[in-house]
This record gives structure tokens, C-alpha cells and sequence, in this order.
């Protein structure tokens, strides 16, 4: 069995980091941790958490979190009226625009749910060759054709999408 457990995290507050990400994550649970409490750690829920430790110096770091719809959303809000500045390109102009991202959030998370509606990842296949026609369509074991509600839903999530 191999199960995440937890990463430790530089930071020069580590009390109010550990606070702001519980809070942006809609209200996760915060305690000092470690043999004499000098870390602060956020439960993810799971069994897994997150250690805020004190450096004096903080690199810049990627985690990434999956979260459905719904979450995404309270979190986009709860980050736009943080203030904080967000998103993936630091000098694009729209960068860390909440409303763009909700907006594409609930544009393409009807694809999201129709491409995994099979356990096979025919819909994936299906919805890739309605894009581009020129991609080869023939399916190899173990990839099986997607069922005819699923191709109903990619075909009405890629039309919501704007993709076809």
C-alpha cells in the first residue's frame, strides 16, 4: 500500500500561512504539531496534511489539489476576496481574474464529467475525434466504445464548451 502522507512547507509565518490555506480551502482543521509544536499543520481530510515550518527563506513551491466543481468555486470567491493575486502566468493582464476562471470552470466541467462517464476512456476517444476528425478513431483492447449516454453527454458538453 502507498498512501500520501504529509509535506512540510517553508514558511516566515508559518501560524498565519497554515490559517489562510485552512480558511481558502473552506475551513480545514489547524494545530501545532511536532515535538515541541514548531509546526503548524492542516488536516486535508484525508489522513494527509500539510506542515507550515519557519525558514527565513521561502522558494517558491507547486502543490495542487483536486476538488469538484462546487469546492472550485467557493474557493475561487473565498480567493478574490482574499486580495491575494492568483493564477499561472504572473504578467498576463487577466491573470488571477476569479470570474475568467469560474467562468471556464463551469464551461469545461461538463466535459470534465461527460470524458469520465465510461470506465473506459472511449468517451475520451470519442470526444478527441469530434474535435479533430484527423485523429485516428480505431479502439484497441482494453479501450471499449463509449456507451450512448456518454456520447450524448460529450457531444452536449462539447457543444456547451464551444468546442465543436
Amino acid at each position: 500500500m502507498l498512501k500520501f502522507d504529509h509535506v512540510a512547507l517553508p514558511s516566515r509565518t508559518p501560524e498565519a500561512s497554515a490559517r489562510f490555506l485552512a480558511g481558502l480551502l473552506g475551513g480545514l482543521y489547524v494545530s501545532a504539531d511536532g515535538p515541541e509544536g514548531e509546526f503548524m499543520r492542516v488536516d486535508l481530510g484525508d489522513g494527509s496534511f500539510l506542515l507550515y515550518a519557519e525558514a527565513a527563506e521561502v522558494v517558491a513551491q507547486h502543490l495542487a489539489f483536486r476538488v469538484d466543481g462546487p469546492t472550485f468555486t467557493g474557493l475561487l470567491q473565498r480567493l478574490g476576496r482574499s486580495g491575494v493575486p492568483f493564477g499561472n502566468d504572473p504578467d498576463a493582464p487577466r491573470n488571477g481574474r476569479w470570474d475568467d476562471a469560474l467562468a471556464l470552470q463551469d464551461r469545461l466541467y461538463p466535459l470534465h464529467a461527460a470524458l469520465f462517464s465510461d470506465a473506459s476512456p472511449g468517451p475520451v476517444k470519442y470526444a478527441v475525434n469530434k474535435v479533430r476528425p484527423d485523429f485516428p478513431s480505431a479502439l484497441r483492447l482494453p479501450m471499449t466504445p463509449p456507451s450512448e449516454a456518454s456520447r450524448k453527454a460529450v457531444d452536449a458538453a462539447l457543444a456547451h464548451a464551444g468546442l465543436v
